[in-house]
């Protein structure tokens, strides 16, 4: 096996090539692998029972191809749908360690925002900055996420 000396470009060239294969756009496609690699972050935290993905992005795990692109990411959270506790699970997301994998999503940009207040059914959005393949690229990404009980999380919305 190849050894890899730069991660951050491997992973780089990895994702283009696969978006020139499926035909997608680049940036849908680093926009995926950041919300797959959040979802990664969360298994391996204390925090994995208490979400289920839905909406458009849990298609795309039953399906090879995406039955439409979607660059935020919809979780069903079990407890009380406040930001400052959703901020704080967010950031402590982000701060999870795990194999490198080009990305660091940081912990201090997390930020929250009730959205659909009033509705029997509202949830937080949630905010967050993603470096990636830091090594090469040193850009910002924008992300962000949505949780609430018997609502729903937006993650990611590039």
């Amino acid at each position: 096996m190849k050894e890899i000396h730069n991660l951050g470009h491997s992973v780089h060239d990895r994702l283009l090539n696969l978006a020139h294969r499926d035909q997608q756009p680049y940036d849908l496609v680093l926009v995926r692998y950041a919300l797959e690699r959040l979802l990664y972050r969360l298994s391996c935290s204390e925090y994995h029972n208490r979400f289920v993905l839905k909406g458009a992005f849990l298609f795309a795990a039953w399906r090879e191809a995406a039955l439409r692109p979607t660059r935020d990411m919809d979780l069903l959270g079990y407890g009380p749908p406040d930001v400052p506790t959703l901020v704080s699970i967010f950031a402590a997301l982000c701060a999870t360690a795990v194999p490198d994998d080009g990305l660091e999503f940081l912990a201090a940009s997390v930020r929250g925002d009730e959205i659909r207040e009033g509705d029997i059914y509202h949830g937080v959005r949630i905010h967050l900055l993603c470096w990636r393949f830091c090594q090469i690229l040193g850009g910002r990404r924008k992300g962000s996420s949505d949780p609430g009980r018997d609502a729903w999380l937006n993650t990611l919305d590039a």
